[in-house]
């Protein structure tokens, strides 16, 4: 079972808001915190439902805001269209949720990359 930014946030005995603001990179987030939140992040192995985030950055549901009710990643091209909203558009707006997933992908990838380099850092400190 996946586990959630709770129970991220639980583990590291902080808010969500503040795991939020670690994983997006703020810098409003003192060092200490952020490096429990890190190692919480590394111990239950999150990964973030990118479904709930595109629901969550595009403030409800994708459908009502692009007016695409499906979009195949297997390279078929096949997409699934509600009867609102033009082709061109809703394809561009398609494209563009994409690129910006695929970025917050990497960036959470090289975070991820970053905990683990601290978390040996540390087990060398501490032996």
């Amino acid at each position: 079972m996946s586990c959630t930014l709770k129970d991220v946030a639980l583990l590291a005995r902080v808010s969500p808001v503040t795991v939020s603001r670690v994983i997006n990179g703020a810098q409003n987030v003192s060092c200490n915190t952020r490096t429990e939140v890190l190692s919480a992040i590394s111990r239950l192995k999150y990964r973030p439902d990118m479904h709930a985030v595109t629901l969550r950055r595009g403030k409800g549901s994708v459908r009502r805001k692009s007016g695409i009710l499906g979009l195949s990643t297997d390279g078929t091209g096949t997409e699934f269209r509600s009867d609102s909203g033009a082709k061109a558009q809703n394809e561009r707006g398609a494209v563009e949720k994409m690129r910006l997933l695929e970025e917050e992908n990497a960036r959470l990838k090289r975070l991820i990359t970053n905990l683990n380099m601290e978390v040996e850092m540390w087990r060398n400190i501490a032996e």
